[in-house]
């Protein structure tokens, strides 16, 4: 689940965490306002799905890390899983779990992005437009990290109604190396368009 809900992508309505898993298992997945016969699958289940094929930004938004811990090593994921949270205590409980997850802090101004370099030595920063500067680019891959910006929004909608340039140049302007987009297609394709992606 990516909301603390299940309203907005299941058939369920409540806080997700509140449920039994034989409660959970009763909902459908809704994709783009329609039932699906999809289930929900377990942090398990998606992990093995995704090895080898994919990265995963495991959005914690839990204070159960322990658990999730357990299963990421159950499934040897540790290679491609980045524990992301705005949450640095939650964080720093993963670190002090495994020095060698990664970690991917999400920041909210170039101090903090900073403090999160200098907190668990992240693979990646995730930042946002209000503070997407050179400077704060700098920062952070001056320690041979990745700066992570979101498509979601504004981007993405100048990708599906063709505004390639525009949304690319938002993005790219200053140098972010990941991004985060709900239009994978479209993205690789404009990028791959400009020779910015293999």
């Amino acid at each position: 689940m990516h909301d603390h809900k299940v309203d907005r992508t299941t058939t369920g309505k409540g806080v997700a965490e509140e449920f039994t898993w034989a409660e959970l298992q009763q909902f459908f997945i809704v994709d783009k306002g329609k039932k699906t016969k999809l289930k929900i699958p377990s942090l398990h289940d998606a992990l093995e799905l995704a090895y080898g094929n994919v990265l995963i930004d495991l959005d914690l938004k839990t204070d159960k890390i322990a658990e999730v811990v357990k299963v990421v090593n159950k499934t040897n994921s540790k290679d491609f899983v980045f524990f992301f949270d705005s949450d640095y205590h939650v964080l720093a409980r993963v670190y002090q779990a495994d020095k060698d997850f990664m970690i991917m802090p999400r920041a909210h101004s170039v101090q903090q992005a900073d403090s999160a370099i200098n907190l668990f030595d992240p693979p990646l920063v995730h930042i946002d437009f209000s503070f997407y500067t050179p400077q704060c680019v700098e920062t952070i891959r001056s320690t041979n990290a990745r700066v992570w910006i979101n498509a979601l929004g504004d981007p993405d909608k100048d990708l599906k109604a063709g505004k390639e340039k525009r949304a690319l140049k938002n993005l790219l302007q200053h140098g972010a190396s990941v991004i985060q987009t709900d239009e994978p297609a479209l993205m690789l394709e404009a990028l791959r368009k400009r020779g910015l992606h293999l």
